[in-house]
């Protein structure tokens, strides 16, 4: 049996040396510019920098120990067996593991092929150095027998294990194999995973997967799907809970630098609505007079290349979405206002009726924000 104990130790001095990578970040050759070269939006000194990065590692941490508490608090209402709660928080310790590499490479948690985790792994201090050497190279990952960028922290996280950062998963490889398994598919759309994953079984024949698996009576087959079925979806789903709760609860400054919003689209009756720049930011914005709306008009104005040089009814007509930063550029104060995050309430009602919600559509509309996003994912 893996160990949980080992796992956790593992995991935490991983983290340690993600806090060290930053702590010295201002070693680096350049390193200002090889950031601002890539971020447009980046801080523009070393210690704001080294700042947002320690923050990201703190809340990917306090993140992790919430998984691992409430997958196991569900593991055991669900009257699971203690050799299943302790493979469930594993999986739970690792999910995020991808994360931290991209804390410390990419100085934010933006997935896709944009990220590519180029950020710092170029430098030659991270490539000759000893103790920063897993930071020296691209995070590769082989498609079809050609190697390319991870481009999602699942995929990072999955390359970190295959590449023994955790070292303990050793002791077991076919139960490795199905907790690297459901680390790289965590992130994903039920609809985007692989067939056999999305498997629908009890909690028995899980269990009696569970302990071939651990006594190594089978090697790994398409039978063992039936317990990285279950594991993938528990993590998935005790995952997306966490950050929901996180984007309610004031994190998400750290997590996100910027959002994006819908300025003209659908109302939710599906009705086209075109808004003036001066509503939209009164709409999402934090300002606490008019000189202060003012000083913010001008910093998204100048944050949106599109509107510059546009009159307000141009913008009013044209400009489909805008980005705002969610602290203030200049003085790092609250940007959005993170209290008008809430959930439509036609679209609440679909969720916990369990209706479809199309992904397309409500990206469209003037009240999409990311905890509906999150919803979202959840449902």
């Amino acid at each position: 049996m893996i160990d949980s104990t080992i796992v956790k130790k593992e995991m935490d001095d991983y983290i340690k040396l993600c806090q060290e990578a930053v702590a010295e970040i201002d070693r680096i050759p350049g390193a200002l510019e090889i950031l601002i070269s890539e971020d447009a939006n980046a801080p523009r000194n070393i210690a704001e920098i080294q700042k947002n990065r320690q923050e990201l590692i703190d809340i990917k941490i306090n993140h992790t120990a919430n998984v691992v508490s409430q997958i196991i608090g569900v593991a055991k209402g669900a009257g699971m067996s203690d050799e299943l709660q302790e493979v469930l928080a594993i999986v739970a310790q690792l999910h995020d593991i991808g994360r931290f590499y991209q804390a410390v490479n990419n100085n934010n948690y933006t997935d896709g092929k944009d990220a590519s985790y180029r950020g710092f792994a170029g430098s030659a201090v991270f490539q000759t150095s000893e103790r920063f050497g897993e930071f020296g190279h691209g995070l590769m990952i082989d498609k079809n027998g050609v190697l390319q960028y991870a481009v999602n922290h699942a995929e990072a996280g999955k390359v970190l294990l295959d590449h023994g950062k955790i070292q303990e998963l050793a002791s077991n490889p076919e139960l490795a194999e199905i907790i690297k398994k459901a680390v790289l598919y965590h992130q994903m759309a039920n609809s985007q995973l692989p067939q056999e994953l999305t498997t629908q079984t009890d909690l028995k024949s899980v269990e009696s997967k569970l302990r071939n698996l651990l006594s190594r009576v089978d090697a790994f087959s398409s039978e063992q799907n039936i317990v990285c079925a279950l594991l993938t979806q528990l993590i998935k789903d005790v995952d997306c809970l966490d950050i929901l709760h996180q984007h309610l609860t004031g994190e998400i400054p750290v997590i996100r630098n910027t959002i994006v919003f819908v300025k003209n689209g659908t109302n939710e009756r599906g009705e086209m609505v075109k808004q003036t720049l001066d509503d939209f930011l009164r709409k999402w914005c934090h300002y606490t007079d008019e000189a202060s709306f003012k000083r913010l008009r001008e910093i998204v104005i100048e944050f949106n290349p599109i509107l510059q040089g546009k009159t307000d009814d141009e913008i009013t007509a044209m400009v489909e979405k805008i980005k705002l930063p969610v602290r203030n550029p200049k003085t790092g104060e609250q940007f959005i206002d993170l209290s008008k995050f809430k959930m439509p309430i036609d679209l609440r009602k679909d969720f916990f009726a369990l209706k479809p919600i199309n992904l397309q559509v409500i990206n469209k509309r003037i009240d999409f924000n990311p905890a509906v996003g999150m919803w979202w994912r959840l449902r």
